[in-house]
């Protein structure tokens, strides 16, 4: 199946900065389904570390919600071609919605 994880943009995958537990289970999830077989796609900061396909839909990390807030008003870059994803699953922190 091909996969789409959407992550958010205020911390690396996994986080380097800080406890970070959004990013930490976005990295948990798209690691097992990449061990399991799927075709996963990552849309994360530049500076994201995975065995997925990462997307890099900015070159590193916001850090800061202001920041975070205009960014996510982007469409997301899709790679050359029609990725043709199975799913996509958005994973966002309460606190920016």
């Amino acid at each position: 199946m091909k996969i789409g994880q959407i992550a958010p943009l205020m911390e690396s995958v996994p986080p380097r900065m800080y406890g970070g537990t959004t990013e930490r289970i976005v990295s948990y999830l798209t690691e097992e389904l990449v061990r399991m077989g799927h075709e996963v796609m990552l849309f994360a900061s530049g500076d994201s570390i995975t065995s997925a396909q990462l997307v890099g839909w900015f070159p590193q990390r916001s850090g800061l919600i202001q920041a975070y807030r205009s960014l996510i008003k982007r469409p997301l870059p899709l790679p050359d071609g029609d990725p043709d994803l199975s799913v996509v699953r958005p994973i966002m922190k309460s606190e920016v919605n």
